[in-house]
């Protein structure tokens, strides 16, 4: 798990929704979701394709600009891979 914190300085916000466009996008080795997100007012989804800004595979969904907040913090859940030696059968990998 990797505990974030966005800080933006004023006037700027945190914001954005819809169709190519959420708020934080974010890309990565074994990537499940994001939980504990410090405001109500943004949701995790699956990522996706932000208008200009390229793909991401996980991203939050915000407010629209008139609901912007300064700061937000959540958690990045990620499996986490072991290379585990199996006897007679050379390497493996698991997940937890």
């Amino acid at each position: 798990m990797i505990d974030a914190t966005v800080k933006m300085i004023s006037p700027f916000g945190i914001f954005g929704n819809g169709a190519g466009n959420g708020a934080i996008g974010w890309n990565g080795t074994g990537l499940s979701g994001v939980t504990d997100i410090s405001s109500s007012l943004f949701s995790g989804s699956g990522g996706g394709t932000f208008d200009g800004y390229g793909s991401f595979a996980v991203s939050l969904d915000g407010p629209p600009a008139s609901g912007a907040v300064s700061s937000l913090s959540f958690d990045i859940n990620m499996y986490r891979w072991l290379h585990v030696r199996d006897p007679g059968n050379g390497f493996r990998r698991s997940c937890d």
